[in-house]
């Protein structure tokens, strides 16, 4: 079991700017941030288990990144999607998929986009891009957001037209932020976190070249799960 003051260890900062090597620095550090709000956290209470569990901060180690079979499928598979980086403006089409998305959910809805990324998410706390995704026939519909620092980028958030879940745009979009970081030459991918335990969180534990962050300065190879 944790220590009381082991699960009680959550810190929050607000920051208007932090330059990208800065910012490299701070995700190294296990901190995440939605807009000019950071946070980080070693434990979380898991619902669906009733207990406390550990929080693990994750990247991805581009220099030793290879894409799965099942990953390269879907990349074949949806050659034929647009790919867009672009600036992140959050207009009525977004909101409206974004309103949709969020209803596969059952508790903690937010919002709206704003709630992840801020009221100016190019440039506030850092440089941040959208990746959108765009059908054969020219039509919008997935977007994925990221921060860039110098050396990394920091997925935040995705949302997609859940009439095209058959297609995992979620999936694709990371898999096309993957693919921005080796065309842009940066060491890592953060994907945010997933829990020690088993959860919901799990599909980010499917990538290759996969580290956490153990608390105490390292970064360590985390193993696939066993299938």
């Amino acid at each position: 079991m944790f220590e009381l003051d082991f699960i009680e260890d959550f810190q929050k900062a607000m920051f208007n700017f932090v330059s990208p090597t800065d910012m490299d620095s701070l995700w190294a550090d296990g901190w995440r941030h939605f807009g000019k709000h950071f946070f980080r956290n070693r434990v979380d209470y898991y619902e669906a288990m009733h207990q406390w569990v550990q929080v693990l901060p994750l990247r991805i180690n581009i220099a030793k990144f290879t894409f799965s079979k099942h990953q390269q499928k879907l990349l074949k598979r949806q050659k034929a999607t647009k790919i867009s980086y672009q600036p992140i403006v959050i207009d009525t089409a977004r909101e409206s998929m974004f309103l949709k998305h969020i209803q596969r959910f059952k508790q903690n809805l937010p919002e709206s986009l704003a709630t992840f990324l801020g009221t100016e998410p190019g440039v506030v706390p850092c440089p941040a891009l959208e990746c959108a995704l765009y059908d054969e026939a020219g039509k919008f519909y997935a977007a994925s957001y990221f921060a860039v620092g110098e050396q990394s980028i920091s997925s935040i958030y995705a949302t997609f037209d859940t009439d095209y879940a058959s297609e995992s745009p979620g999936l694709h979009t990371l898999l096309a932020e993957i693919q921005y970081a080796q065309t842009h030459h940066k060491q890592y991918v953060y994907l945010g976190y997933c829990y020690r335990e088993a959860s919901f969180y799990d599909y980010k534990k499917n990538f290759n070249a996969l580290e956490y962050y153990d608390w105490k300065g390292n970064w360590l190879d985390l193993q696939k799960p066993k299938k």
